[in-house]
């Protein structure tokens, strides 16, 4: 649980410490700004997020932002943070229940998976996240400052599916392996529902995709 833990305290540096009153309307103010972005990014895409409507979506003046985030980079960026701490489950070794002894629990494993895809996979600050992901690929200077950030963020992931679930007949390796077809299948499933005529059909794939992966895991018996 390294990687989860130099995460979260990045990202929330300081979040027990006694604030000012200044402080916390700063904070507060960042917080809408970076809501309005989220909402942009998922509404009209990362190439269409100008600072003008992120502006019009927050309410603010174009000062107000520019005082707080100087360039578009700058907001991106600290909007990517909380996007990736969102996205980073930390409870996920007892999300469908506590560690159980008993090998028959694919119904759990199950649910894990669902859960993931309901919660904070098919949502709007997932939509977003992605949005800056594929955008990582083009705009090197966005790259540059987010990779470590990133490499953090796979590592946070994969050590708590590990610390969560064992392979039914192989080793960790295998659990990671596997969490991560999960992910970049869902990743995928947002991308496909834009061309779906049947929403049913939709949660028919999910569906048998979980059927597919659930019974090569189990939760994990003891705590790694």
């Amino acid at each position: 649980m390294e990687a989860f833990r130099a995460l979260d305290t990045v990202a929330n540096a300081g979040a027990t410490a006694p604030i000012s009153k200044k402080e916390a309307q700063t904070a507060a103010a960042k917080r809408k700004i970076c809501e309005a972005t989220i909402r942009c990014l998922e509404e009209h895409g990362y190439a269409e997020t100008s600072i003008n409507r992120i502006v019009d979506q927050a309410g603010v003046s174009r000062g107000a932002l520019q005082h707080h985030f100087p360039t578009k980079e700058d907001l991106i960026s600290e909007t990517a943070d909380r996007l990736l701490q969102r996205a980073v489950r930390p409870d996920f070794s007892v999300s469908a229940g506590e560690l159980t002894d008993s090998p028959d629990d694919g119904a759990a494993v199950e649910a894990d998976i669902l859960w993931t895809w309901e919660k904070l996979v098919n949502t709007k600050e997932y939509r977003a996240l992605m949005e800056i992901l594929a955008a990582c690929r083009t705009d090197k200077a966005l790259q540059a400052r987010l990779s470590d950030r990133l490499l953090q963020w796979n590592d946070a992931i994969d050590s708590n599916n590990v610390a969560g679930f064992e392979s039914v007949d192989r080793d960790d390796d295998d659990v990671r392996v596997l969490w991560t077809m999960a992910r970049a299948f869902m990743r995928g499933l947002l991308i496909q529902d834009r061309y779906a005529r049947d929403p049913a059909e939709h949660a028919k794939v999910l569906r048998r995709f979980i059927e597919l992966v659930a019974p090569q895991m189990r939760k994990r018996r003891t705590a790694k």
